[in-house]
């Protein structure tokens, strides 16, 4: 069932409930107001009469006149049985008309209230009549609301009819705002199933929509694109992966073949060769080391991490990377003792990747720095050089997979990332995994600066 015939026989719903208790209610009320009037009426006539009778000297009622105008004249038109009862039981006077009546459990007590007899409603009135504080006998009332039944039986179908009618007009009236209402998302729905795989660039049109479905298209084509700007980089990826991995794959066949067709015979082809294959089947995987390390990026979070010194980590890979440098200056400035909550091997790997991008575009001679420092509630780690410099235009791209600043440059051996575009795409993951982040200023012909910052350890975590 669809979400407007729901709310529709919702709404139905709940007014047929609201609308039959109404009606109950207000047939209720007119019926226990119009019993109540002619109660009020029989009691009063049953009152007049015992002033009367109260001050007669003959026999209980034995005097009393029937024929009285006043009393015909409330009477006149009801169906009422009136009698006199006196105090041995015996009916001394009535007027009757032929209809069963209830019995009186107590002459002697006043009482008044409407009850069933023979299916239908009578009002019963019994007043007692006192000479001389002894009881002498009581004047009984009994109406029948025939008429009156009757006229609550038009009103009881007056209700159901206009509760039926109000439901019919409430159904067919909130099915057309429903449908005017699911207008818009109906729209919504066409020109989404109208989007297709290689039409990601397309957006949904609010239009007139109300706030909420504003707010839903809203996220609908922030959602779009996203996942345009992840295919498109799933895209560049896929092609720049098949590029790098083609290379490699491609001298090893051709050193393959070399050795197929001469290296049986030649011992030095056999020696040059396999050397080659070696170096290319390493870089392969290198780079498919990386990949894999970058796919954890849509995976599992990275663990908490524990307590990472880090002038005892930048120490180390520092002389490392003094003997990689060859004529470059890496310099090495430690503040106090800078505790990180991080991955020991991961930080190392951070650093690794920045000095290697430094050494490999810094000239011979030129200066690399570390810089060591705490700095508010962040562990900070510096890498600055003197060397090219990156373009503004390429700056923010610096991080993206597989990207290039210059891409004529020739692939340098050594280094983690082996020249796969990849290394910088790994500190930005590494950094963010444990809630740090990176940044990088460039001025080009001036040099670089990369920073690091991790969350400080605090001594009392778990």
């Amino acid at each position: 069932m669809s979400i407007k015939w729901r709310l529709t026989l919702w709404y139905v719903l709940i007014l047929g409930v609201v609308l039959a208790g109404f009606s109950t209610f207000v047939y209720l009320g007119l019926q226990y107001s119009l019993q109540s009037s002619r109660l009020a009426e029989d009691r009063d006539l049953a009152q007049t009469m015992a002033q009367s009778l109260g001050n007669e000297e003959a026999t209980f009622g034995a005097g009393f006149d029937l024929s009285d105008e006043e009393l015909i004249r409330q009477i006149r038109g009801k169906d009422v049985y009136l009698r006199l009862v006196d105090a041995q039981g015996r009916v001394t006077k009535k007027i009757t008309v032929p209809f069963g009546v209830p019995a009186v459990p107590e002459p002697r007590a006043p009482a008044g209230w409407v009850g069933k007899a023979s299916g239908r409603h009578i009002v019963v009135v019994n007043v007692p009549v006192y000479r001389n504080r002894a009881w002498s006998g009581s004047i009984q009332v009994f109406e029948r609301l025939d008429t009156l039944d009757e006229f609550l039986a038009m009103v009881r179908r007056l209700l159901w009819l206009g509760s039926l009618l109000g439901l019919g007009v409430s159904f067919a009236g909130g099915m057309f705002f429903a449908r005017a209402a699911f207008r818009p998302v109906e729209r919504i729905v066409d020109e989404v199933e109208r989007i297709g795989p290689h039409e990601l660039d397309r957006r949904v049109e609010v239009g007139a929509a109300g706030a909420e479905l504003q707010r839903l298209v809203g996220t609908f084509n922030g959602m779009l694109d996203r996942l345009a700007v992840s295919f498109d980089r799933q895209r560049h990826f896929a092609a720049d992966a098949s590029h790098e991995l083609r290379t490699p794959l491609a001298a090893i066949l051709g050193h393959a073949a070399l050795i197929d067709k001469w290296g049986k015979e030649d011992p030095e082809v056999l020696k040059k060769s396999v050397a080659f294959i070696l170096k290319d089947a390493r870089r392969m995987e290198s780079i498919v080391n990386d990949l894999l390390l970058l796919a954890g990026t849509d995976a599992a979070e990275a663990p908490p991490g524990g307590a990472v010194g880090l002038r005892e980590v930048a120490a180390e890979i520092v002389a490392d990377a003094r003997i990689l440098a060859g004529e470059r200056v890496v310099d090495l400035r430690l503040g106090g003792e800078v505790l990180v909550r991080a991955e020991r091997d991961a930080v190392r790997r951070i650093l690794t990747e920045l000095l290697v991008n430094a050494v490999k575009y810094t000239g011979h001679g030129g200066r690399i720095e570390v810089t060591v420092a705490q700095q508010g509630d962040r562990g900070r780690m510096v890498v600055s050089d003197n060397g090219v410099g990156i373009p503004p235009d390429d700056l923010p791209h610096v991080f993206e997979r597989f990207y290039r600043v210059d891409k004529a440059r020739s692939r340098r051996a050594g280094g983690t990332a082996g020249g796969t575009g990849l290394g910088l795409s790994i500190v930005q993951y590494l950094a963010e995994a444990y809630h740090g982040r990176v940044s990088v200023t460039s001025t080009p012909g001036v040099g670089s600066k990369f920073v690091v910052e991790f969350p400080l350890f605090v001594g009392d975590e778990a």
